[in-house]
């Protein structure tokens, strides 16, 4: 199932959170109630078999073909003037357009909970920046196209091997 944030099923097309419910989930987190309760959901959708839902924080959406479609995780949604962002939407426009993997978002600049424009790092594809906040203007909401792009030869990384968004923000705020 896929659920908004009122836990009713959303339509096609529309994203959500991924919920997964069957015969083998799991009874819970072992000793631990209050995170059982946080992401394990009892509730019947109608049209949907099974009454235990697993919250697994994954957005998603049904696409015209029945597909599930993954868009990226609920823990890396942002507000933009207002609106939730998912940056990995953006991070997908951007790696369909450029033709690279290696992309990062950020909501830039913050100010409290919120930010005002989001700015986007990527390594290696094209180098047509006007170009890519062109494609971005045609698949992306005007409140997701990215203020702020930049090419970078290589990504800082942390310690677990994952680019380094800390460092990013870091670059943004000291303007290099």
């Amino acid at each position: 199932a896929i659920i908004d944030e009122s836990q009713s099923v959303v339509s096609v097309g529309e994203s959500g959170e991924l919920c997964l419910g069957g015969n083998q989930l799991s009874p819970g987190y072992w000793q631990n109630a209050e995170k059982t309760r946080e992401v394990f959901l009892d509730k019947k959708f109608p049209k949907l078999c099974g009454d235990r839902w697993y919250r697994t924080g994954d957005l998603a959406k049904v696409n015209k073909e029945g597909n599930i479609e993954f868009i990226g995780r609920l823990d890396s949604q942002v507000k933009i003037l207002g609106h939730r962002v998912e940056l990995g939407e953006i991070e997908r426009a951007i790696r369909s357009s450029a033709g690279t993997d290696l992309v990062a978002a950020l909501a830039w600049p913050r100010e409290g909970g919120s930010a005002s424009g989001i700015a986007v790092f990527y390594s290696g594809g094209n180098n047509d920046i006007e170009g890519l906040i062109n494609d971005c203007k045609k698949s992306l909401a005007p409140y997701m196209v990215p203020k702020i792009v930049r090419q970078i030869d290589n990504f800082p990384m942390n310690a677990n091997g994952k680019i380094d968004r800390r460092a990013l923000t870091n670059i943004l705020e000291n303007g290099k």
